[in-house]
């Protein structure tokens, strides 16, 4: 959609919810979010509009589980929709944002910003100063004979990150005091962003990087009957480890972290409460513990209809206790941090080092970002967090094949299926490049389209192609490119592959010829 969404736009009208049988996708919105972040590191955010709409309308909904806790309740926690904690929802929106400002949607960005600001629930510190945890809130909740949401004050969202998404995108609508307020507010949470507030309030910027680095904390079971669900993290947090941003025409910035998402996760703020599932373990305790004494006392006195309740009773007990156990379902692709870089570049053929401070490993070079528009742009980079070394992929700067993100670069000579290095969709100006080369003089663009037929290879760009599939370059028929600058280019042409083999005879009889004689080759019967 081209209008925002804070204009009352409702998204698609088509049903949301998927269904086997008659049974609701209850990991429908965890599926989605997952997606959502997939799909943008892999560079292909451009072409999932519907993925983001989707998770939009289902994020706003009100009253997702609405007439779903009767059924939790008596059986089990996980057969509610899963819609996450408030910290994955606020990312989740988060990854909104970035989706449509990689576009140059700023409207739409602001609004999904907007969206991750929601209020949150404060129950005060306690006696050692420390943000209650959860355990603390059961213990009150205990002593004071209250429920566990009792008693909490409705605050303005610390989500930092938020407030820098949607600083940028006002700016970049020309709504300067809207932008200040929402910058200076992130500064104030957090006094380390300062520097990032300063490049983006002096518009010394064409290019804003959201980095993602690291793994999110785990989802667990703890407490008795395992009720109590709690996050533990994956990868210990660093506060003082910077990102580090180079540039091929000298450019050197450092950046802090913008969003520490172990330090969210165990705050009771961005957490949702327990009261249910403590509800179940203590009542299935108490049932087991009643039936078990009636049950003696039908079978000391005979009475067989005391006996029967009592057994009926500890049934009920043991099931509820058996379902009493906390959901642990987590999103597992969330990142340990994220960083936001605003930085300066010259032109497409520059190239930009990202790097964690003290993490080689997660050193990775972009390229290809045209800034000739003036327009400042942004993109979203998945670091590597995998092996002794960064992969020669993510380290390279180059570009071995010609592609739609970057045109001209490098110049294409042939096509990838005939032993070249262009993997563009044919058209005529992308045939008139390689007759430029001296190849395919004779050709016209049928011949060519006629080609990618015989092998199946997808080279319209319409409905059917909205969804990118495998990429040709990866054993795939597709031929959508990443969009430059991003994890998901630098993976796919930032190496070189291995030559493609044709499937078709007739295919692999003119990639042959061509092989045999560099010359002008005639075009094929």
């Amino acid at each position: 959609s081209s209008r925002p969404w804070s204009g009352g736009w409702r998204g698609s009208t088509t049903s949301i919810w998927p269904r086997s049988g008659r049974n609701v996708d209850r990991s429908y919105v965890l599926d989605r979010i997952g997606l959502a972040i997939l799909t943008l590191a892999d560079g292909y955010g451009h072409w999932g509009g519907r993925i983001f709409e989707d998770l939009y309308e289902v994020l706003r909904r009100q009253g997702l589980n609405r007439d779903r806790t009767v059924t939790a309740m008596l059986i089990n926690e996980d057969l509610k929709i899963w819609k996450g904690e408030p910290f994955e929802q606020a990312m989740a929106f988060h990854y909104i944002a970035v989706h449509y400002a990689q576009q140059g949607d700023w409207a739409n960005a602001r609004a999904a910003a907007d969206n991750s600001l929601f209020y949150l629930r404060d129950f005060g510190r306690n006696r050692q100063g420390q943000r209650k945890s959860p355990e603390d809130l059961i213990q009150q909740a205990q002593r004071d004979g209250q429920d566990v949401g009792h008693g909490y004050v409705a605050v303005a969202s610390d989500f930092a990150l938020g407030y820098l998404m949607h600083g940028i995108a006002s700016m970049r609508l020309q709504r300067p005091d809207e932008a200040l307020d929402h910058l200076h507010y992130a500064v104030r949470l957090d006094g380390a962003l300062g520097p990032v507030v300063d490049q983006i309030e002096q518009d010394q910027c064409n290019v804003v990087l959201v980095v993602d680095f690291g793994r999110g904390p785990q989802k667990v079971a703890t407490g008795i009957d395992q009720a109590v669900a709690r996050f533990v993290p994956r990868m210990m947090s660093e506060p003082n480890q910077k990102l580090l941003v180079r540039t091929s025409n000298g450019g050197f910035w450092s950046f802090p972290v913008a969003c520490d998402l172990n330090r969210m996760a165990v705050d009771h703020m961005w957490n949702n409460l327990e009261d249910l599932r403590l509800a179940k373990s203590h009542i299935g305790s108490t049932l087991v513990g009643a039936g078990a004494v009636m049950t003696g006392f039908g079978l000391g006195s005979d009475r067989k209809s005391a006996a029967l309740v009592g057994l009926g009773l500890v049934g009920s007990g043991a099931l509820a206790k058996a379902g009493a156990h906390a959901d642990t379902r987590y999103c597992s692709l969330m990142p340990q941090r994220v960083y936001v870089a605003p930085i300066t570049v010259e032109s497409a053929r520059t190239t930009i080092s990202v790097e964690v401070q003290d993490a080689a490993v997660s050193k990775m070079v972009l390229t290809g970002i045209d800034t000739a528009g003036g327009a400042v742009q942004m993109r979203y980079v998945r670091l590597v967090l995998a092996g002794a070394r960064a992969p020669d992929w993510a380290v390279s700067g180059q570009v071995h094949y010609a592609n739609e993100s970057t045109p001209g670069q490098p110049q294409p000579t042939l096509p990838y299926i005939l032993g070249g290095n262009c993997v563009r969709p044919p058209s005529r100006q992308v045939l008139a490049a390689y007759q430029q080369a001296g190849r395919l003089q004779d050709w016209t663009l049928q011949d060519l389209l006629g080609l990618y037929e015989l092998e199946g290879i997808l080279t319209n760009r319409g409905p059917s192609s909205a969804q990118p599939g495998r990429h040709l370059l990866e054993g795939g028929g597709s031929l959508l490119a990443p969009q430059a600058g991003t994890s998901g280019f630098a993976r796919l042409f930032g190496r070189v592959h291995d030559p493609y083999v044709p499937k078709n005879d007739h295919v692999r009889e003119v990639a042959r010829s061509l092989d045999l004689d560099p010359g002008p080759v005639a075009a094929p019967p």
